[in-house]
This record gives C-alpha cells, sequence and structure tokens, in this order.
C-alpha cells in the first residue's frame, strides 16, 4: 500500500509539475508570435520609407531638371537687348586701321542705363568680341581717332540715358562678321546679348 501511495504522489507531482509547465510553454509561444508581428511591422514600415524617399528623391530631381531646362531655355533665347538693370544694342563694325596699320574695326554700342545711379558702360556691362570663334584683342588707335582715349566706356551715363559707345578690336581679317556677347559686369547670371554683325568698309 505504501509503494502505491508513493506512485500516485510521484503520479501527481509529475502532473502537476506538467501542468505548471504548460503555461510557461504557451507564454514562450506567445512571446514568440508576438517577435515574429513586431518584425513584420518594422520590416513594412522600413518598406514603406524607403520606398517614399525614394519617390520624394526622384520627384526633386525632375523638378530640378526642369528648372535647370527653364533657366537654360531663357539663356539660350535671349535675343533682346536688355540685360540685368541696362539695354546695349550693336549698332556697327566699321574697318579701320589701328596704330600699327594692322586691320581692325570700330564696333559700336548704344547703351542704356536703366539702373538708379549714373553708371559707367565699362561699369555696367563686359563685352566680348570673336571672328571665327576667336576672341579678339583691344586695338590702339591713333591719338587723331576721336576713341583713342577710353573716354567713351568710361564715361558716366545718367539714369534713364542713353550713350553711344565705341570700342576697337584687332580683326584676323577683314570680312568675316563678328560675333559679340555682352554680360552684365560683376554678375554671377550667365544671361547674355548675342548678336552678329557684318564688317562694314
Amino acid at each position: 500500500m505504501e509503494n502505491e501511495n508513493n506512485y500516485q504522489t510521484d503520479t501527481n507531482v509529475q502532473q502537476g509539475s506538467t501542468a505548471a509547465f504548460e503555461p510557461k510553454k504557451k507564454n514562450k509561444k506567445i512571446f514568440i508570435i508576438l517577435g515574429i508581428i513586431a518584425a513584420v511591422i518594422i520590416l513594412l514600415i522600413v518598406v514603406f520609407a524607403l520606398g517614399g524617399s525614394k519617390e520624394n528623391e526622384s520627384a526633386q530631381g525632375n523638378s530640378t531638371e526642369n528648372n535647370t531646362q527653364a533657366v537654360n531655355a531663357v539663356q539660350e533665347n535671349k535675343k533682346g537687348s536688355d540685360i540685368g538693370n541696362y539695354g546695349c544694342k550693336v549698332k556697327s563694325a566699321e574697318l579701320c586701321k589701328d596704330s600699327n596699320g594692322k586691320n581692325a574695326v570700330i564696333v559700336t554700342y548704344e547703351f542704356t542705363n536703366n539702373s538708379n545711379e549714373a553708371m559707367s558702360f565699362v561699369s555696367a556691362l563686359t563685352d566680348f568680341v570673336y571672328q571665327n570663334d576667336v576672341e579678339l584683342e583691344i586695338a590702339t588707335l591713333d591719338e587723331k581717332n576721336d576713341i583713342a582715349d577710353d573716354s567713351d566706356v568710361l564715361a558716366e551715363v545718367e539714369p534713364g540715358a542713353t550713350k553711344e559707345i565705341k570700342k576697337a578690336y584687332v580683326l584676323n581679317d577683314d570680312s568675316t562678321s563678328l560675333k559679340v556677347e555682352i554680360f552684365e559686369a560683376f554678375s554671377l547670371n550667365d544671361e547674355k546679348i548675342t548678336k552678329t554683325v557684318k564688317i562694314t568698309k
């Protein structure tokens, strides 16, 4: 009888320990399932976040590209005579000789000061003259020539006024047309006025 009682006691202990162990196993399973769900949610959040940032980058890239194209279009289509606070027209290019007897050209500009203060041509604008895609050097003329000194380009023009400006350049030949490019001085803007002009003799 004693053995039977011992056996029953052992059986009850085993059953009790098994019963106590079962909730722990259930709890462990619940934690594992919750962990998996949390990992999936975090993974989805990361995927959506990366996808959204790529879409934003793509949209920003397209916006920047469109803005750049628009700016370039404005610069390429600049055919008028206004640039910044100034106006400038290329009126003529007349053949002449420099002080060494070489062929030169006098380019005549019509400069208008649309700013709020008196400004000289050289302070307001920068010009480049090309022939056969080669930039021409400034020519030195005889003293008897009206533009031998720099009085034209240095003369201050009052706001709203217009003045004729003449500058001389050494030519590579006396027949090829000139390409004149005019930029606003001391500006980071690439906008320019471009004009092709024939040499008159």
